[in-house]
C-alpha cells in the first residue's frame, strides 16, 4: 500500500484557542502564542497515541484487490469517495457504494478482482473530521475535544512545575502524580489515564 496526500489538512489542532482559554479562565492575549504551541503539542501527542490522523485531508491510496465484494480503505471516516481506478482505468462509480464510511468499506456487487500482492487499485478520497479551526461545521467527536482540552490544561498548569517533583498531595484535597522521564527521554504517562479513557474508542492498532 502507498498513500499520497493530495490535499493536506489546513490544521491539525484538535481544539480552538478560545475554548482552551475559556476553561483556563484566561481573557487576555498575552500568552496566545504559548497556548497555541501547547495545543499543537497536545494534539500531536493524541494523534500519536491513537495511531491515526483526525484532521480532514484528501489522499490517494493504492491497494491490492481482495477478490470479494468488499474493498477496505485504510483511513476513516470517509467523507467523499472521489474515484477508484483499476490498472489505471476508472471503475464506474455506479457499480460500487461506500456502505460503511466510518469503517472505510466499499461494496461492489460484481466484486473486486483478486490481484495478489499487486497494488492495481487506486482510491482517491477525503477522510477525517472537520476540526474546530477549519472552515465549516466542526465534526470532531466531543470525546476527542474533551481529551485535548484536559491534556492541554494539564500541560499549561505544569509549565512552571519543578521537574524533580513527581507527586504533589494535599490530604483530603487532591493528589497529582506527574510523569517522569524514560530512558530515551520520553515522558512517562504523557497521556494521563483520564485522557486515555476518552481516547481508547478512537485508538487504532499499528499495522
Amino acid at each position: 500500500m502507498a498513500v499520497t496526500i493530495t490535499v493536506p489538512p489546513s490544521t491539525t489542532k484538535l481544539i480552538a484557542l478560545a475554548d482552551l482559554k475559556a476553561i483556563l479562565g484566561i481573557t487576555d492575549g498575552a500568552n496566545d502564542a504559548l497556548l497555541g504551541s501547547i495545543i499543537q503539542r497536545g494534539s500531536d501527542a493524541i494523534a500519536r497515541f491513537c495511531n491515526r490522523v483526525f484532521a480532514q485531508r484528501t489522499v490517494q491510496e493504492t491497494l491490492p484487490g481482495p477478490g470479494g465484494q468488499l474493498l477496505k480503505l485504510k483511513f476513516a471516516p470517509i467523507t467523499t469517495l472521489t474515484s477508484i481506478t483499476f490498472d489505471g482505468e476508472v471503475v464506474d462509480s455506479a457499480g460500487y457504494t461506500l456502505i460503511e464510511p466510518d469503517a472505510g468499506m466499499v461494496y461492489r456487487e460484481a466484486g473486486w478482482f483478486y490481484t495478489g500482492h499487486a497494488y492495481d487499485y487506486a482510491a482517491t478520497y477525503t477522510h477525517g473530521y472537520n476540526l474546530p479551526d477549519m472552515a465549516g461545521a466542526d465534526t470532531l467527536p466531543h470525546d476527542i475535544q474533551q481529551a485535548a482540552l484536559e491534556l492541554c490544561k494539564g500541560m499549561w498548569l505544569a509549565r512552571q512545575r519543578d521537574p524533580s517533583v513527581t507527586m504533589e498531595s494535599v490530604p483530603d484535597v487532591y493528589t497529582v502524580q506527574y510523569g517522569g522521564q524514560g530512558r530515551n527521554g520520553t515522558p512517562i504517562g504523557a497521556i494521563p489515564p483520564n485522557v486515555q479513557e476518552l481516547l481508547l474508542p478512537y485508538r487504532e492498532l499499528k499495522l
